[in-house]
């Protein structure tokens, strides 16, 4: 297993990497019935993991620069979704990163001290049939990380929510009711709108 995915702390004491686990990618067979140019089928073939396929996982690391040591992150391993981007909190100490279990049925945003490596759950949100963490859906750090906004139809609709990183858990809904939000165009933080 290799050390990769570097992240620096902004105070320069500490920087914390990935211990990766590559995954065994298998080929997927796809064929094209009608090409545009007309003519006969033809075979497309690329790596695409399927359910039950062994995906690249990640196991989180924090380095002491000074005093040379390395300290495994008390948390889950990363194994889908790729890798986790960290977001350092202010104090230089901490670190943010969110993850995505397979199965889309539990989305987590984990807090880690890169000092003693232990990891505290800011949010948890677990479901039955399916979170929707893919393209569509929405999540902005605010500077400085001290608040979270989070699309999720934990009501059944889906709204936007405020979360309270220091506090942990939800602060409180920013949208509600009968109807969806289908996009995010800006956050401003400093007039604390969003459009």
């Amino acid at each position: 297993h290799s050390y990769g995915m570097l992240s620096w702390s902004p105070d320069s004491k500490v920087v914390v990497a990935s211990r990766i686990q590559p995954g065994e990618p298998q080929p997927v067979h796809l064929i094209e019935s009608s090409p545009r140019e007309g003519g006969r089928a033809r075979l497309r073939t690329r790596l695409y993991p399927l359910p039950g396929d062994k995906y690249t996982t990640y196991e989180l690391w924090v380095f002491d620069v000074s005093q040379r040591r390395g300290t495994q992150v008390e948390a889950d391993r990363i194994d889908f979704y790729g890798p986790p981007r960290l977001r350092w909190r202010q104090d230089s100490r901490r670190f943010l990163f969110h993850k995505t279990d397979r199965g889309h049925q539990r989305f987590r945003i984990i807090e880690v001290d890169s000092h003693t490596g232990k990891a505290r759950t800011v949010y948890d949100e677990q479901s039955k049939t399916f979170i929707n963490t893919t393209y569509e859906s929405f999540i902005h750090y605010t500077a400085g990380h001290e608040e979270v906004l989070f699309a999720s139809e934990r009501d059944g609709w889906k709204h936007l929510y405020l979360i309270d990183v220091e506090r942990g858990g939800i602060r409180n809904p920013i949208t509600r009711g009968e109807w969806v939000v289908r996009g995010v165009d800006r956050v401003d933080e400093a007039s604390r709108q969003v459009w």
